[in-house]
């Protein structure tokens, strides 16, 4: 007779749990559950087979957090997956069944991982005609913030949710939704001084400056840039508010110069320099210089203001004395021809 070796992971595939009869002791579970979430994250099971695992899991053990939480991180991380693929209605699927198998719990590690749901659908799927579901999002933020205003992982989470909505709420052009919920982020700030939660509303102001800027709204993105250049004052160490403030200086030398700021220019120059001084070695902080230099010449050159151009010319090429960087000195050899025409 033909014997066939059944393993119990062979069974989780071909008898489903019924909540009445486990399988297995629960730390055998929590280890398969962990498997499953491991695979998928590295590609090796697919959506449609590793949800259904979990959801048996979970179902086999009601009531346990440290399931219920694996399995709302594969949920994101489905999530995640799906909308990289396009499949936005699965993934719009996919987060309300994060909210069905989430809200029974008051664990905070589930709780946190429903946020990061939240957080990552304003990022994916929420763009163009679907801002009009950010606010459905944002409550469960707010909500989970509002029940524990003390806690820093919902307060950073808000604000992290905060700082996508304006994204793409900016990206729409629905500029008095920026402005309001650009209010909310800074004043979440202020109540969260020193902690990472400024990180977010670093990312908050960059998200809106780069959206504004190419639309020409200077009205919005001003006194963003005002923000963002105090905030980055009150954190002169922190790099990735100081490296966001270079990006957006550089990001809005061009527009402000052609609306008619031309003194925007030297004054972003000037800010950007000083930055650039404090973090020579770092390269993230030259290619925003790089930006910087070849925006300013833009401006200069298109206005005539050949007095200026020649000064940031001459300061172009000190900084490419500083580079081996063959693109570099072939955006200088350019602007030098353009100095001649």
């Amino acid at each position: 007779m033909l014997k066939i070796a059944v393993t119990l992971k062979s069974l989780n595939y071909i008898f489903p749990f019924h909540p009445s009869f486990p399988l297995m002791k629960v730390e055998d579970a929590v280890l398969e559950a962990e498997e499953i979430l491991r695979e998928l994250r590295s590609g090796q099971i697919a959506v449609h087979h590793a949800l259904p695992r979990l959801k048996r899991l979970s179902l086999s053990y009601p009531g346990n957090a440290r399931i219920a939480r694996i399995r709302a991180k594969a949920l994101v991380a489905a999530l995640t997956i799906l909308a990289s693929k396009g499949r936005l209605e699965e993934a719009e699927n996919v987060f309300e069944e994060l909210l069905e198998a989430t809200t029974p719990y008051s664990n905070v590690g589930v709780t946190l991982e429903r946020l990061n749901g939240a957080v990552t659908a304003i990022a994916l799927l929420a763009k163009g005609e679907k801002t009009a579901t950010i606010p459905g999002y944002l409550s469960i933020l707010r909500e989970a913030y509002k029940s524990n205003p003390e806690m820093f992982d919902f307060a950073f989470s808000l604000g992290a949710g905060l700082s996508n909505a304006i994204y793409q709420y900016a990206k729409a052009g629905a500029w008095q939704e920026v402005k309001r919920l650009t209010l909310e982020l800074l004043e979440l700030g202020r109540m969260w001084e020193g902690s990472r939660v400024q990180l977010t509303v670093s990312h908050g102001l960059f998200n809106v400056i780069v959206a504004a800027n190419p639309a020409r709204r200077l009205d919005v993105s001003e006194p963003l840039l005002s923000a963002l250049i105090e905030q980055a004052s009150r954190y002169p160490k922190a790099r990735e508010t100081q490296l966001l403030l270079a990006q957006a200086l550089a990001d809005s030398i061009y527009g402000f110069g052609v609306e008619g700021q031309v003194g925007k220019v030297s004054e972003f120059l000037k800010l950007l320099k000083g930055i650039f001084h404090a973090w020579s070695e770092d390269p993230e902080f030259a290619k925003s210089m790089l930006a910087a230099f070849k925006h300013a010449l833009l401006v200069y050159h298109k206005l005539k203001m050949m007095k200026e151009f020649k000064r940031v010319l001459g300061e172009f090429e000190s900084f490419a004395s500083m580079t081996d960087n063959p693109t570099v000195r072939k955006d200088l050899e350019l602007f030098k021809r353009l100095l001649k025409t």
